[in-house]
């Protein structure tokens, strides 16, 4: 009897174990949802909308991956660019918007490595798209703080700052 209680503790402890892990290890990049509209003293129809975030990673950062995703239906395309120092990475959404979250697809992944030191930032991330279009156009940036080996860094995720909206 002992025995069996034994073994059944051992058991539930090693699941416990093996689940914190899990939940540890899997830590989900962060989704941050914003729009984008040309403002004046642009015309509403320009191109030039441009959003720029600044984001800082916690600290054992070495890296930050990135991606995009367009949120408006049939809409122009977007691109996202990070920059670190003099190192920069772009990707862009070419699906033009999606019906339905569960079918929207974000762009390709791009992982900016810094030079040196910089690992946690700052970076600067820009939005932008490449033809006129008058409407506001909602995105979700993709991002995630990462170490050296590709997992990511387990703290606070790291909230971005909004530095220009137009």
């Amino acid at each position: 009897m002992k025995n069996s209680t034994l073994k059944k503790t051992f058991i539930a402890g090693s699941c416990l174990i093996a689940a914190g892990y899990a939940s540890f290890s899997f830590a989900a990049p962060k989704d941050y949802t914003a729009s984008l509209q040309a403002k004046p003293p642009a015309p509403a129809t320009s191109a030039t909308a441009t959003d720029l975030w600044r984001v800082t990673c916690p600290a054992k950062t070495t890296r930050l991956s990135l991606q995009i995703r367009n949120n408006t239906v049939g809409r122009p395309y977007l691109s996202a660019q990070v920059q670190v120092g003099f190192k920069a990475r772009n990707t862009t959404d070419l699906t033009a918007g999606t019906t339905t979250a569960a079918a929207a697809l974000f762009s390709p992944i791009v992982y900016l490595v810094p030079t040196g030191t910089a690992g946690k930032g700052p970076y600067f991330i820009q939005v932008n798209r490449g033809v006129a279009y008058s409407a506001v156009q909602a995105y979700t940036l993709r991002y995630e703080c990462l170490t050296a080996t590709g997992k990511p860094v387990l703290a606070t995720p790291a909230v971005p700052t909004k530095l220009q909206d137009n």
